[in-house]
């Protein structure tokens, strides 16, 4: 069982190890995210928020990045486009981001 701060502290956790060049390839690292989330009772239930939770934990990835790991698991892509479309946007509102338009985060203010 993981409640919020345990999943809060995962989060900074990867984006650590993301600076440090810790990381796996971005597929993998996708995919293990989304196992992650779907594990956790955190999203129990509800399918469309642990996507755009994998969106937020994986700034550097393109939009086609996400897709492309997340269909491999059989999820589907336009599903998978909304949602990180919906969690880029709630980072530009909430965190003053800057996106790429393929869907990076680039900065935050």
């Amino acid at each position: 069982m993981i409640d919020c701060k345990g999943i809060k502290i995962v989060y900074y956790l990867g984006i650590l190890c993301r600076i440090l060049g810790m990381d796996q390839d971005i597929s993998t690292q996708i995919i293990d995210d989304w196992k992650f989330a779907v594990g956790s009772e955190e999203f129990q239930g509800s399918m469309t928020a642990a996507m755009r939770y994998v969106a937020a934990l994986n700034p550097t990835t393109s939009i086609q990045e996400f897709a492309q790991a997340l269909m491999s698991v059989g999820l589907n892509r336009s599903t998978l486009m909304k949602q990180f479309t919906l969690s880029r946007r709630h980072d530009r509102e909430a965190y003053n981001v800057i996106v790429e338009k393929d869907g990076r985060i680039l900065q935050s203010y």
